[in-house]
């Protein structure tokens, strides 16, 4: 009897644990409007393997980054750069992930390391990081930096691999984009 208590008890937690992380999913042609801290906004549809920029045709550059860490500032101005060369056919979305901090902090890691791209806090991004390391079948903890790419819904590669993990390779990016744009 006390085994069925016991085993009643358990089967009551899980059902209450999956309940909860069902509420927070975001569910196929889903709307996430992003804001960044000076009040820009990104609006992004969940597609069935991914993510769709809505209202653009660009290749979205997903960068999951932390304030406090050094390789996510040490490559903040060549991402910047990177934007900048490609505003046409690019978008960069910098998610600051697994912290909470402010507009203001992330202003602030915009003017210290030149990173002047999309960058947002939304209490989402845990979630659409989650999402995107489950579409890629990424299975072991995020580590930052990390970058995917998305073209129309799509994951693209970055030579063999869906995504890049730590500080990303100048020609790596470059040619990967390159790539995206010759397939049009």
């Amino acid at each position: 009897m006390k085994f069925i208590k016991i085993l009643f008890f358990l089967v009551f937690l899980c059902a209450c644990s999956n309940n909860e992380s069902s509420e927070n999913t975001i569910k196929v042609g889903d709307k996430i409007t992003l804001k960044s801290w000076d009040k820009q906004e990104i609006t992004l549809q969940r597609t069935q393997n991914g993510f769709k920029l809505l209202n653009s045709d660009k290749i979205l550059l997903i960068d999951i980054f932390g304030t406090f860490c050094p390789p996510c500032k040490a490559e903040a101005p060549a991402l910047f750069e990177l934007q900048q060369a490609k505003k046409d056919s690019l978008i960069i979305l910098g998610l600051s992930y697994a912290e909470s901090v402010s507009d203001e902090k992330l202003k602030e890691f915009t003017q210290n390391y030149n990173a002047y791209y999309f960058l947002t806090n939304d209490k989402r991004a845990d979630d659409i990081v989650e999402l995107i390391a489950n579409d890629i079948k990424y299975t072991t903890q995020i580590q930052l930096p990390f970058k995917v790419m998305i073209k129309d819904g799509k994951y693209e590669k970055f030579n063999e691999s869906y995504f890049i993990l730590g500080k990303a390779d100048e020609g790596l990016l470059r040619s990967s984009i390159n790539k995206i744009e010759e397939k049009k």
